[in-house]
């Protein structure tokens, strides 16, 4: 489900965004990670799990009630199961894609409706649900509660726990995650960004991505976007890779009545329109999804694919 967020709850969480401190190292780990053995993605099924190793990708497990899930190490996979009732139902924990561990989760401990609840993940393995955590209006949300679930459950709490980051989870607000390593741009293409001279929208006209070589060009928005009275803010253009050459562009969506989706789009050199999907699996390895095919590759060699029509974690620690 796509979270809109007003004006001024975007430039709160952008704010905090440049004004805090390094992320925990929780978070950092797989900078430096050689490459994912393990992927795990949602579906319409639920959530697939994906062994992967330099010559092909294999599914290995399908779990139908998973519909949040993280990795707290290279080894151990936890996911969110719903029941039929739209209740949390447990805290299963998957290691080596075998299931070892269900921990139930009594409606008492957690009446939240797990459409608003958000599995979260810390150090020395702590599982967190959360609830109120992202909504999409601020001051609605005035009920926020935090809840540890392991390694032994402590009481509900309004106050959010410090050592939690929701980027590792598969929340459809960090589509992408972890975010792949900067390179150097490629001096054969160029990526420009401008205001057009007669601006659509009513408070954020969309600015102007051109993707320029010797072999094409493309601009991003399209035309068409630009009409529809829909506005596009460019936060950054960077590149993550050169063979294949790939660019991130990072930015924020609005809708006509200025609601923003924060986003983090993927393109190949000078492709009009972006991936439907991207996930960097660490090294050089990274996937790529068009519709409701993952491909996976190292480097620019196509290793295999699986069906997942969601977003992609990879065991990167």
């Amino acid at each position: 489900m796509t979270r809109r967020i007003p004006l001024r709850v975007l430039a709160a969480i952008m704010a905090a965004a440049c004004s805090s401190a390094t992320p925990p190292p929780f978070a950092n780990r797989a900078a430096t990670a050689p490459g994912a053995t393990m992927l795990a993605a949602q579906d319409a099924a639920g959530t697939v799990l994906v062994a992967v190793d330099h010559a092909a990708v294999k599914v290995i497990a399908l779990f139908p009630a998973i519909e949040q899930f993280g990795w707290l190490d290279a080894h151990t996979l936890v996911g969110l199961e719903v029941a039929d009732d739209g209740t949390v139902r447990s805290i299963v924990r998957i290691v080596d894609g075998a299931q070892v561990e269900a921990i139930a989760v009594a409606r008492a401990d957690w009446p939240h409706d797990a459409r608003q609840t958000r599995l979260m993940l810390a150090e020395h393995d702590e599982v967190w649900l959360a609830d109120c955590e992202d909504r999409s209006d601020a001051d609605a949300c005035e009920d926020k509660a935090f809840r540890r679930v392991r390694p032994a459950a402590r009481s509900t709490t309004s106050k959010r726990p410090q050592a939690i980051d929701a980027r590792v989870v598969s929340h459809a607000s960090w589509d992408t995650w972890p975010l792949p390593p900067t390179v150097t741009a490629m001096p054969s293409v160029r990526v420009d960004i401008a205001r057009p001279e007669h601006p659509f929208g009513p408070g954020h006209p969309p600015e102007i991505v051109t993707c320029s070589s010797h072999a094409s060009s493309a601009t991003y928005p399209s035309p068409e976007f630009a009409s529809s009275g829909d506005g596009f803010e460019v936060h950054g253009v960077r590149w993550i890779a050169i063979a294949p050459a790939l660019y991130e562009l990072d930015g924020v969506k609005y809708n006509p009545i200025d609601e923003g989706q924060l986003v983090k789009l993927y393109f190949h050199p000078c492709d009009a329109t972006p991936m439907d999907g991207y996930a960097w699996l660490g090294g050089a390895r990274w996937a790529s999804r068009q519709d409701h095919t993952w491909t996976v590759y190292d480097g620019e060699h196509a290793i295999g694919t699986f069906e997942a029509s969601g977003p992609l974690r990879a065991n990167l620690w």
